[in-house]
C-alpha cells in the first residue's frame, strides 16, 4: 500500500494511526539536534 493509500485508510478508521518508516541516521541526527527546553517552551531563550 502506498503512503497516500495508508493515510486515506487511517483517516477513515476511527482511532487508527499511520506509522511511517524512518531512517536510523535521520532519527539519530534529529536526536542530536533536539533541544528539550525549546520543545516545551518555544519562547525559551
Amino acid at each position: 500500500m502506498n503512503v497516500q493509500g495508508r493515510h486515506q485508510l487511517t483517516s477513515q478508521t476511527p482511532g487508527a494511526m499511520a506509522v511511517e518508516t524512518v531512517d536510523l541516521r535521520d532519527l539519530v541526527n534529529f536526536a542530536r539536534q533536539f533541544d528539550r527546553n525549546r520543545s516545551i517552551n518555544p519562547t525559551f531563550k
